[in-house]
């Protein structure tokens, strides 16, 4: 666990500076989710007060609670609390929190500093792969959540479906089409540009967090990106030391009792996100999510606690 604090603070301090670019593509691609989200808290759920205090757990850069502010349901938020474990996400964070309407604090640490405190809404975005011990988080995040309040989560792998046999296909006829042709053809340069980019600054923090760690005597030897992130993300599928499960929404639902599941919407139904697909792939995708299909390779969950 010490190994596995070190190396995340280490990875996210050097991260934090290309995050945005990195993830480009959840900014295009979440708002839909968070909409999604939203309605389904609002129109499924018990009635939830017009004011909301929110906490967002894991917050980085701040991605989610802009994508949250923007919905129906973030417009009942009129204090949020921004909870990360890096000092330099949350710089990024306040500077991008400086144009929120909303009362905000910044908090280093995790839910531990929280103690006492409690919420309305609670989010949190493309944070529970990282967690080694899922049922022990969820266990310490439902003492944070008010009666009738809710958890919402987001962009995690669906464990319940990773070797679904519909996706595997749908997966692989996207593979044979990149295979066949060059993807981009369309949009070749600009594509390219940014698929560069996106590499471009993952080998620059890669290397910088080896660096820190080989200085800090952390590590004997350079990690490879794989091993990195195995130790990043560790329930996410293909890397040679991570779990690999994903998040499993029917185990889930036995760690917490005291909530209901109102939604969990799958997407990435050919294994990446909507923007990432070429285009004669898109229609489809969003053909899929309006069915409200499960078996996406990532997913998202809106729960509320029963009173």
């Amino acid at each position: 666990m010490e190994f596995h604090d070190l190396v995340n603070r280490t990875f996210h301090r050097f991260e934090s500076r290309y995050y945005d670019r990195v993830h480009d593509n959840m900014w295009r691609d979440l708002p839909l989710q968070f909409e999604r989200l939203s309605r389904d808290a609002l129109h499924r759920g018990r009635q939830l007060p017009r004011r909301v205090r929110a906490l967002d757990v894991g917050c980085g850069t701040g991605l989610g609670s802009e994508l949250l502010l923007r919905t129906e349901l973030g417009r009942r938020v009129d204090r949020l609390d921004l909870l990360d474990t890096s000092p330099e996400m949350l710089e990024r964070c306040a500077k991008r929190a400086a144009g929120w309407r909303v009362e905000h604090r910044l908090v280093e640490g995790t839910l531990s500093r929280l103690q006492g405190q409690q919420y309305g809404l609670v989010l949190v975005c493309s944070v529970l792969h990282h967690i080694p011990d899922i049922a022990g988080f969820l266990a310490e995040l439902g003492r944070v959540v008010v009666p009738d309040g809710l958890f919402l989560h987001v962009q995690d792998p669906n464990g319940d479906y990773l070797q679904d046999p519909e996706l595997r296909r749908r997966i692989n006829r996207l593979a044979a089409r990149r295979d066949g042709r060059f993807p981009w053809w369309r949009t070749g340069l600009r594509m390219a540009g940014a698929l560069w980019r996106r590499f471009d600054s993952r080998r620059t923090y890669l290397g910088e967090t080896n660096a820190a760690l080989l200085d800090l005597g952390v590590i004997r030897t350079r990690m490879t990106a794989a091993e990195l992130w195995s130790v990043t993300d560790p329930h996410v599928d293909g890397l040679p030391y991570s779990l690999g499960a994903g998040l499993s929404v029917s185990k889930m639902q036995s760690w917490l009792e005291t909530f209901d599941l109102l939604s969990a919407p799958s997407y990435a139904f050919f294994g990446c996100t909507c923007s990432q697909l070429p285009p004669s792939f898109q229609g489809e995708e969003l053909e899929l999510v309006r069915q409200e299909a499960r078996n996406g390779k990532l997913i998202a969950g809106a729960w509320q606690r029963r009173p």
